[in-house]
């Protein structure tokens, strides 16, 4: 079903595909995720790794936070590596990227129960509005996320060679705005922000911190309408 605007607002599900150009088992990923991208409710990321570049294609949208990313789930799914393509379905579960039955299981099982956040845009800034929150567990990390809906690569060397891909919601780049505690608040940034991050796209996600303070499971996400 193609998105709608009040859809936009209240996304009950993120799903953050780890890949890469260079990947020959990633494109039946990648194809799931541009499905994913255009559901109701649905945040489909893509973040591109650079760990693969050295086998003979350096993947245009690579961006070395993704990695740092994928390698900080690892660690909290108590994994000794990582791969592509893997799926995370709300920061909390990890998949073989193209396992479609089994993300659209976890999206189904545990939508997100944050709701009321917002991200709009006006001719010169961003606002992320957060909602109060009568119980809040504990400090929440409050990320912006910036991605290129869509990028057609040419891919001429490595394990897809002569394959012209086309990417969708690639990240192409984050800013964390800090701690949130619960409380009703708003957040502005310059519209500039998505320009210098060569993107299009924005959207807002909250997440849970561990016993050690470090980011953890998604509590909820809003995308720019």
């Amino acid at each position: 079903m193609p998105k709608s605007a009040a859809a936009d607002r209240h996304v009950t599900g993120v799903v953050e595909l780890f890949t890469s150009q260079g990947c020959s088992s990633c494109p039946p990923a990648d194809r799931i995720l541009a499905e994913l991208s255009r559901e109701d409710g649905v945040l489909a990321l893509a973040w591109h790794v650079d760990y693969w570049d050295y086998i003979g294609w350096k993947d245009t949208l690579a961006l070395p936070e993704s990695t740092a990313r994928q390698r900080a789930y690892a660690l909290q799914f108590n994994a000794t590596s990582v791969y592509t393509p893997q799926a995370v379905v709300n920061g909390a579960a990890g998949f073989i990227g193209s396992h479609e039955a089994e993300l659209r299981s976890a999206l189904s099982a545990t939508p997100l129960a944050l709701t009321g956040l917002e991200i709009t845009r006006s001719p010169r800034s961003i606002t992320v509005g957060l909602p109060a929150i009568a119980a809040p567990a504990g400090d929440m990390l409050v990320e912006l996320i910036y991605f290129e809906p869509e990028t057609a690569v040419e891919i001429t060397r490595g394990e897809n060679a002569g394959k012209t891909a086309q990417y969708h919601n690639a990240v192409r780049g984050m800013t964390v705005l800090g701690l949130w505690s619960g409380e009703a608040r708003r957040i502005e940034m310059p519209l500039s922000e998505m320009d210098a991050h060569a993107a299009k796209g924005c959207a807002v996600i909250i997440r849970a911190l561990d016993g050690e303070g470090r980011p953890h499971r998604i509590l909820g996400a809003a995308l720019l309408p």
